[in-house]
């Protein structure tokens, strides 16, 4: 399973999704989370973002 947070320095989940710039990217394997990548949010991922409900 890949789960994605947002954090301002990339040290802490600090922001609402809706605020955020990027999302930092984690694989959870084992019940530990391995960093995978950072992805800039684009217009595509606005759109999930207000159809799942994570918008303010």
């Amino acid at each position: 399973m890949k789960i994605a947070v947002a954090s301002t320095e990339g040290k802490i989940i600090d922001l609402h999704f809706g605020d955020a710039d990027q999302f930092l990217i984690f694989k959870i394997r084992n019940g530990e989370g391995i960093f995978q990548e950072i992805r800039k949010k684009t217009k595509f991922l606005l759109t999930i973002i207000k159809n799942v409900g994570l918008h303010q």
